[in-house]
C-alpha cells in the first residue's frame, strides 16, 4: 500500500522503521510504502491511519482486514506474527526471499584421518 505522506510524516515514518520510502521524480511530492501487515497494524493497534475504501470513505477494521485477507491469503499468519514481535518493541523489516531451503541445510564439512607413522 503507498501512502502520501508530507515530509514530516514521511520523516516519522522512516524513524519508527515502517515501511520505506518511494522514491519519485517530483522531489515536491513524498509516497510511503507500507506492507499490508504495517498498514493493518498502524489502523487496528495503533489507530494513527485510516485507509479509504473505492468510495473514499474510511473503511472499518473489519472490512479492512477481509479485504487484505482476499489480496494475501497468508496475511492472518503474517499479521499475528508482525504484530506479536511489533508488541515487544521488535524492528519488523520485510525483505525479498530468495530460496532460503539453501540456507538452511547444515554445512558439510570435510574431515580427514591423519594416520600418523
Amino acid at each position: 500500500m503507498e501512502l502520501f505522506v508530507g515530509q514530516e510524516q514521511l520523516d516519522l515514518l522512516d524513524k519508527a522503521c515502517f515501511g520505506r520510502p518511494v522514491r519519485t521524480v517530483d522531489k515536491d511530492k513524498h509516497w510511503f510504502q507500507l506492507s499490508f501487515e504495517e498498514a493493518f497494524y498502524l489502523c487496528d493497534s495503533l489507530k494513527c491511519l485510516k485507509i479509504n475504501g473505492s468510495h473514499t470513505c474510511p473503511q472499518n477494521d473489519e472490512d479492512l482486514w477481509h479485504y487484505l485477507k482476499s489480496q494475501k491469503e497468508t496475511f492472518p499468519y503474517f499479521h499475528k506474527a508482525y504484530s506479536h514481535l511489533r508488541l515487544k518493541n521488535w524492528v519488523v523489516r520485510q525483505t525479498i526471499r530468495a530460496d532460503i531451503s539453501k540456507e538452511l541445510k547444515a554445512p558439510t564439512f570435510e574431515t580427514k584421518s591423519i594416520i600418523g607413522s
